[in-house]
């Protein structure tokens, strides 16, 4: 399995994260984990349209969504991009259409749609 290793400076820590295919990914205990070692994942989280191009890229802290989250159209049009915060979405969502325009914004605090 190919993987690309970043180094991110969290806190003063250098911490190594790693991007993985969502089809390398299991579920255990309700975080998302590494299907050969099982362990939590940390770090990005990639899917795929058939023809190989990037649907989902989505980042994980020790197997749950904790930060961004962005999908694509298969033309790589930026769809959706958002945040998650212990695994709930949280603060400002953006819904695109395919050719770039703004569809909606939706607000979350910890998991909740805000009124607007």
């Amino acid at each position: 399995m190919l993987r690309m290793v970043l180094i991110v400076l969290i806190g003063g820590f250098i911490l190594n994260c790693a991007d993985i295919d969502r089809s390398q990914t299991i579920r255990v205990s309700g975080r998302v984990c590494d299907r050969e070692s099982k362990k939590p994942v940390t770090g990005n989280v990639l899917e795929y349209y058939d023809e190989g191009t990037i649907k989902s890229k989505e980042f994980y802290w020790k197997g749950i969504r904790h930060g961004m989250s962005y999908h694509y159209f298969p033309s790589q049009q930026l769809s959706m991009k958002g945040k998650y915060k212990d695994g709930l979405k949280d603060g400002e969502w953006r819904y695109q259409h395919e050719n770039g325009s703004l569809m909606k914004i939706e607000v979350y605090e910890d998991g909740e749609l805000q009124p607007d």
